[in-house]
């Protein structure tokens, strides 16, 4: 029998045991709190105000701040892990190159180097075959390490990701077409670089989160596929962009340019069965506005610190995380469903739960608006669609996006804080008698 009393290099537990001992010297020497969302998002407050921030994976550390800050940091961890390597500015941190100018500030990400060093698959087994014919063990094996090559590149090629989901789809028993297909992808993204762009907001400028939810749904499908798509931005609120609706009406959104930051995406099949087109961008809209509600928790807990999961729970009931939040759709009949005056069942019965948790979300104020945007417009469409350009897409990658049509907004007239009953006494009245009368 062997007896292991420190995890080395190799060995399974070794990345874990690596980030214990690193979380008891960055939450206890440090004093980083880990945000209640993610523990490996680390933060230090002072009499309120942020003073570092830190995204750890294993050993690779990316800290944020004043120098003198970030230098006691890293002295305080070098006391117990010995020197570090330090990068100021132009750094690679797993497997991102980050370039941030020094006058400006404005920060990129990129792979290019790493998309660059990419080989399309070049194989004697692709020569004189038909393009429907199952691929050759050897091309199956370099189809899935090239498949797999491009999935990592995704962290910073949002506009690929609709290729990259459908070809994964076929990863298990890929025909020779699926090669091409994956060649054409790797070299598009070879020939057509792209980075993700953050330039500063004004001092004095207020933000909100922006959800782009949208969906793809094709009936004559004998698969029955359903993709949907998110993009979740943090964007600055300015007098050409405004965000604030009157209450209980729908009014236009002038066209305008936003500066916006790229927080998330997601590129995925339907969790659910879809029957229709109403039903997946449904779907859609509810799981962007659950995914919104945690990156709305990361942006509270950056300005006011990490919260106990009973405030947590707070605020996802009722509401006042410091971030506004917007849920944005191109499907006219989803919002005018969520917004009617009476919430009606839709035609397919079981939807009926879910517009109704919309329009919860509306009348709690965790969700501020609803907006309908014009379909070219909506720059999660390159998330879903294959055939659609990916300019408003990659623009709003570069940190800009621009709506040139009208648009529709909606939010609740219920003050904050009114119950269900307080809000509809006629309602509650109705199902007092109706609970008296089946009881007696």
């Amino acid at each position: 029998m062997l007896h292991c009393d420190k995890p080395g290099t190799g060995l399974v537990d070794a990345p874990r045991a690596f980030s214990l001992k690193l979380g008891l010297v960055t939450k206890g020497a440090c004093k980083l709190l880990p945000s209640s969302v993610d523990a490996e998002l680390c933060l230090k407050h002072e009499s309120g105000q942020l003073v570092a921030i830190m995204a750890k994976h294993v050993d690779d550390l990316k800290i944020s701040g004043p120098v003198r800050v970030v230098e006691w940091i890293v002295s305080e961890i070098q006391k117990v892990f010995g020197d570090l390597i330090v990068q100021w500015h132009t750094f690679t941190n797993c497997g991102v190159r980050h370039i941030q100018d020094r006058i400006s500030k404005a920060i990129t990400l990129d792979q290019e180097e790493y998309i660059a060093a990419m080989k399309p698959i070049v194989h004697d087994d692709l020569k004189g075959v038909s393009s429907e014919s199952l691929a050759s063990q050897p091309l199956q094996e370099l189809f899935m390490s090239l498949l797999g090559a491009a999935a990592y590149a995704l962290l910073t090629r949002p506009d690929a990701a609709v290729f990259i989901a459908a070809l994964q789809r076929v990863s298990g028993k890929c025909k020779i077409i699926h090669i091409k297909r994956l060649n054409i992808v790797v070299r598009w993204m070879q020939r057509f670089p792209c980075r993700l762009t953050y330039a500063p907001f004004g001092e004095k400028s207020e933000t909100h989160l922006r959800i782009i939810s949208d969906s793809a749904f094709r009936c004559e499908d004998g698969e029955g596929h359903a993709l949907k798509g998110h993009l979740f931005l943090r964007t600055e609120t300015t007098k050409s962009a405004p965000v604030r609706a009157e209450r209980n009406s729908q009014c236009g959104i002038e066209a305008c340019t936003a500066s916006v930051h790229v927080l998330d995406y997601s590129c995925k099949k339907q969790r659910h069965v879809c029957r229709s087109t109403f039903g997946a961008e449904l779907f859609a809209a509810c799981d962007g506005a659950d995914h919104g509600m945690l990156l709305a928790q990361i942006l509270h807990e950056i300005q006011h610190g990490a919260v106990s999961h009973s405030v947590a729970r707070s605020l996802r009931e009722t509401g006042g995380w410091s971030v506004r939040m917007v849920l944005a759709m191109d499907a006219m009949r989803v919002f005018a469903a969520v917004t009617a005056t009476q919430v009606k069942e839709p035609a397919e019965k079981a939807l009926w739960s879910h517009v109704q948790y919309l329009r919860e979300l509306l009348d709690t104020r965790v969700l501020d608006e609803l907006w309908w945007l014009d379909t070219r417009d909506m720059g999660s469409d390159g998330l879903t669609k294959g055939s659609v350009e990916r300019s408003e897409l990659q623009s709003i990658m570069q940190g800009t996006q621009n709506l040139y049509h009208t648009a529709k907004r909606w939010a609740t007239a219920r003050p904050p804080n009114i119950s269900n009953e307080q809000a509809h006494p006629a309602w509650f009245l109705t199902m007092l008698r109706a609970s008296s009368w089946l009881k007696y």
